[in-house]
């Protein structure tokens, strides 16, 4: 009986290590397929290469996911939350939510994988689309909503230009520089203002 009560005992603590270690290995591939997106595009990840940069076996992978497209999916789930806050609606206010946007795409995704995002219609591209990309996107239009709702913008402000204009500017700047340099959203910001605010602001 003693036997079989110190088996039962290891039990627990054989599933906990287990656990963990598969949890361990679970964030190896995410922040492998995570880093392959952000310097490459998501069209180099593949099993193969997430394998050797997480230094695991292919077939550890292979019991996850029987594909690439499947682990992309998989590992959504485990992206950073890059969601900005609400910026003032000021000029400032403006740079600063560019500025958030500019290290997001630049920094800590990348524009490679960005422009892998905006340009596949595959569902798990969707799916990272809507957790990498949208948050931004969208934060920028409320911006101009809010701007105009409260007077500090034009009210005839064509809001989809603006949208097109800031966001496109910022892939046109890197495909022109190699890179959106940090003083990109000051400069845009300032060349366009006078565009944007209304004839008499609100104090």
């Amino acid at each position: 009986m003693k036997g079989t009560g110190q088996r039962m005992s290891l039990k627990p603590a054989t599933s906990l290590r287990h656990a963990a270690r598969r949890s361990r290995t679970d964030e190896k591939i995410a922040t492998a397929v995570f880093d392959i997106s952000r310097s490459l595009g998501i069209g180099a990840v593949t099993i193969e290469a997430v394998a050797e940069r997480a230094g695991v076996a292919k077939t550890t992978i292979y019991r996850r996911y029987k594909n690439s497209l499947v682990m992309l999916a998989g590992v959504l789930h485990q992206l950073p939350d890059t969601s900005p806050g609400e910026p003032e609606l000021t000029q400032q206010g403006l740079i600063d939510l560019l500025e958030g946007i500019r290290r997001t795409f630049q920094e800590r995704m990348g524009l490679a994988m960005i422009s892998s995002l905006l340009t596949g219609e595959e569902e798990f591209v969707v799916g990272w689309r809507e957790k990498v990309v949208a948050p931004h996107a969208d934060a920028l239009e409320r911006y101009f909503l809010r701007g105009v709702e409260a007077g500090v913008l034009k009210s005839d402000l064509d809001q989809p230009l603006m949208h097109e204009l800031f966001l496109g500017g910022l892939f046109m700047e890197d495909i022109l520089q190699g890179e959106v340099p940090p003083d990109w959203p000051q400069r845009i910001v300032s060349a366009l203002w006078p565009v944007l605010r209304a004839d008499r602001e609100p104090h």
